[in-house]
């Protein structure tokens, strides 16, 4: 009797810890995060400045100077050793959009409720064990990146990144003058601000969106259009009647 008493109260402290160690990971606050800016390979930006900041104004990171950044939404962008781990609250950015020749900045609060519930619900990836089946046993994880996807017209989207991906928020920045002198490390003083602009649309977007722009302007809206969901779902039919379709599942 003596000996079931004691396996007893053995199980009831070990569940005991592994529910306090649960409930720790459901409500921690802190979740390890890389901060990077992208655009698409057609509308590449640059950024001036800019900072992430969380409650009571508490400074977190700077945005990455990385140089030009334009390699789509659908990756996070360079890692230049900015980020942080407290949640944040407010967005300052400055950025150049050079199929534009403009400079935008954006000012604004973060939903800080829903990018943390988004951090502590996370995701299942493949684990490296298998179960008694013999079938990879999948384990939590979550994101590790704060992305900002930036496209024409000002239009910014917060994503969270990382071996999943999930959009936060869509933002709106706003037009403002940067003198191109403040902007560069080592100004050229024989060059104006319209020529600033200029070379940094010759060299920094590609040939091909260069003749399009000319020719049809920016496709202002574009990218609110790709923001839609769709419903859909795959279909697979043969080719005629001497065609099969074989399906295997490992």
């Amino acid at each position: 009797m003596k000996m079931i008493l004691i396996n007893l109260l053995c199980n009831i402290l070990i569940l005991q810890s592994c529910n306090k160690e649960k409930t720790r990971q459901m409500t921690q606050d802190n979740f390890p995060y890389a901060v990077t800016v992208n655009a698409p390979k057609e509308y590449p930006v640059e950024v001036h400045e800019g900072w992430l900041m969380g409650g009571k104004k508490q400074y977190i990171c700077g945005m990455p100077r990385s140089g030009v950044e334009d390699g789509g939404w659908q990756y996070d962008g360079s890692k230049a050793g900015m980020g942080g781990s407290s949640m944040p609250s407010h967005i300052n950015l400055t950025y150049v959009a050079y199929a534009e020749k403009k400079f935008y900045n954006l000012d604004a609060d973060l939903p800080t409720d829903k990018i943390l519930a988004a951090f502590r619900k996370g995701f299942l990836v493949q684990g490296n064990k298998k179960d008694d089946n013999g079938e990879y046993e999948l384990k939590p994880s979550t994101y590790d990146t704060f992305s900002i996807g930036l496209a024409p017209g000002g239009m910014v989207v917060i994503f969270l990144g990382g071996s999943d991906r999930m959009e936060i928020c869509r933002l709106q920045a706003k037009e403002i003058y940067v003198d191109k002198n403040d902007f560069i490390p080592h100004p050229d003083s024989s060059e104006n601000q319209q020529q600033f602009f200029d070379i940094g649309f010759q060299y920094a977007v590609p040939d091909s969106i260069q003749t399009q722009i000319k020719e049809r302007g920016i496709p202002y809206g574009l990218y609110e259009q790709y923001r839609k969901k769709y419903n859909y779902r795959f279909l697979f039919t043969p080719y005629d009647d001497k065609d099969f379709i074989k399906m295997q599942l490992n």
